[in-house]
């Protein structure tokens, strides 16, 4: 739903949407003057007001007049109301939730080249939900969303190409290419691509063993609060594996993976406890507050 919201926000303040918006207006007075426009049959205005409706903004929130404006949108060529409309469907908000309509509203998006459409749609041919299933055409689609610079769809190639996702259905496994795509991801900020490449790094999968690389790829995933970071990064401070041994972090982290139900960090935070004074507890302890300060 966020991600959405965000979507939306951008939309209305978008050049393309100023046909009935207007940036120095509430959104009651934005609403209205949508509105008029909408009936008269402006495809943007129509668009627009979905948004005003699934938003609850400048008017209380209402998921089936949102689908009804978006659909009339979309029936325009409205590329936005048309991924929108697919998501409605796909998730059951203000329409039957129906996987053949979701189906068919990202192929209309996916047809004017929408990235997050291509990559919608992939799931939905991979699971075989409102359509045949076919690996081939979910790898395509993955393949086109991720060309245009889409991180998840770099991430799902990533772990397709790496044999961790789908090994039975889609038994394409390339390390290089794990490499190139989780990269790609990872750079974006991808914290589940990060964890993914420094993975790789560590274990000199698609690229030379680099533990170097493989601890800035774990902290920086870990700075976003991924736990299976969290998790390694205080088993290797632990340990001293790739990194020099230093249980003030290890306890940091392992207090943090174990906080999101970790269960190995739950075992070894208890270890290392047993082994730590009460003062380096305590100085750990503020590690960990200073941590989450900074990230948060």
């Amino acid at each position: 739903m966020k991600k959405i919201l965000m979507i939306t926000a951008a939309l209305l303040t978008s050049n393309v949407a100023f046909a009935c918006y207007d940036s120095t207006k509430n959104a009651q007075e934005n609403f209205a003057q949508c509105y008029a426009a909408a009936e008269s049959g402006n495809a943007v205005a129509q668009n627009n007001l979905g948004i005003f409706y699934y938003d609850g903004r400048g008017v209380e929130q209402n998921f089936g007049l949102a689908a009804g404006w978006l659909r009339l949108a979309a029936d325009q060529g409205q590329l936005y109301a048309q991924y929108l409309l697919a998501t409605m469907f796909q998730r059951g908000l203000g329409v039957k939730q129906l996987d053949e309509e979701a189906v068919k509203w990202f192929t209309v998006a996916v047809a004017q080249g929408h990235a997050q459409s291509q990559w919608k749609l992939s799931q939905h041919y991979r699971k075989g939900t409102g359509t045949a299933k076919s690996t081939t055409a979910a790898v395509r689609l993955l393949h086109l969303a991720a060309a245009q610079g889409h991180a998840f769809s770099q991430y799902d190639l990533g772990q397709i190409y790496a044999g961790i996702a789908y090994p039975e259905e889609l038994p394409l496994k390339d390390p290089e290419k794990a490499l190139y795509w989780l990269t790609l991801a990872a750079e974006q900020g991808e914290a589940r691509a990060q964890y993914q490449l420094a993975k790789l790094y560590e274990n000199g999968i698609g690229t030379a063993k680099d533990n170097t690389a493989a601890f800035i790829w774990y902290r920086k995933s870990a700075k976003q609060g991924n736990i299976n970071a969290l998790a390694v990064l205080g088993e290797h401070y632990y340990i001293g594996s790739i990194i020099p041994q230093d249980k003030l972090n290890a306890h940091l982290f392992l207090t943090l993976a174990s906080a999101q139900g970790n269960a190995r960090a739950v075992r070894l935070i208890e270890m290392l406890k047993a082994e730590m004074s009460e003062a380096d507890i305590t100085k750990a302890q503020d590690m960990t507050r200073v941590w989450i300060e900074d990230t948060q």
